[in-house]
């Protein structure tokens, strides 16, 4: 089993949309054949793509920073994060 460490939180990323054509049904398992063109009804979806490269981040030290700050807050809302701060 792998084991994760956080290093930090992404701020942001870019990201662009683009417009899907997709068949209008509620079936998921839909049968498709791509050498046959598909007649049924149509419906455009705005999707957003996520374009990986340059993210704006927060390292680790600021997060246990922020969160050292704000323990008794944080506990007082119903966090509990004893993996971040002792007192």
């Amino acid at each position: 089993m792998p084991n994760f460490e956080l290093v930090g939180l992404v701020r942001s990323v870019p990201a662009d949309f683009q417009l899907n054509l997709h068949p209008f049904t509620k079936e998921h398992d839909i049968d498709f054949n791509p050498q046959i063109p598909y007649k049924g009804e149509v419906y455009v979806e705005k999707e957003q793509v996520i374009r990986s490269g340059i993210v704006k981040a927060i390292g680790i030290e600021a997060v246990k920073d922020f969160i050292g700050k704000h323990l008794s807050y944080l506990r007082s809302k119903g966090y509990y994060l004893s993996g971040f701060a002792t007192n």
